[in-house]
């Protein structure tokens, strides 16, 4: 059976259309998985590295604050603290070598789907308490018996929790300029 012209045309019209909504082709590459697969892992790996940046940038916040004596902590008991000067320690309070300090970092963790970071210490024993930096963290943040808590994580994670709206669209400005530079590069393919 012969289709007539019309016919004819209208198939190809609706040919070429279906092409246009549906996938693109160049050469053999399906350009729209092409997109789905690089857009995706580029927005993934852009993700990433903004949440790694953030993370660096509050281990950053805590050491300087810490060093600075930028927390508005209850001062040290004056028979520590002459101990502490007595045995040629730091003075300063949460810093007694500053092994403590120079190991606050950025942890990478594993997930099933990715990988994720946590600013915290390191499973390591402090060599001039034999106490492990983890449980140390913990008496210092939260305090112990001994001592009153003496938070250093908890304000800079506040301080990220109330500026979130900014990070969010700080990350949101990244992806939509790597998409809008992407979609630039496929048009050269005139779709």
């Amino acid at each position: 059976m012969l289709k007539s012209k019309k016919h004819a045309k209208r198939s190809k019209s609706k040919l070429k259309t279906s092409l246009k909504s549906k996938s693109y082709h160049y050469g053999t590459t399906n350009i729209k998985r092409f997109m789905t697969t690089v857009l995706g892992d580029s927005v993934i790996e852009i993700n990433r590295k903004f949440v790694e940046d953030l993370a660096k940038e509050t281990v950053k916040d805590i050491r300087t604050r810490i060093r600075q004596q930028m927390y508005n902590h209850v001062p040290l008991n004056p028979i520590y603290k002459r101990e502490k000067i007595k045995q040629g320690y730091d003075r300063r309070i949460l810093i007694r070598t500053s092994f403590y300090v120079k190991h606050i970092q950025v942890l990478r963790l594993k997930f099933p789907r990715g990988i994720g970071f946590r600013v915290g210490v390191q499973n390591l024993t402090h060599p001039a308490t034999g106490i492990n930096l983890e449980e140390l963290a913990r008496r210092l943040e939260y305090g112990d018996g001994k001592m009153p808590a003496r938070p250093h994580f908890r304000p800079t994670l506040m301080n990220i929790q109330a500026n979130i709206i900014m990070y969010r669209n700080q990350l949101v400005r990244q992806i939509n300029t790597h998409i809008a530079a992407e979609m630039k590069k496929l048009r050269q393919y005139k779709i």
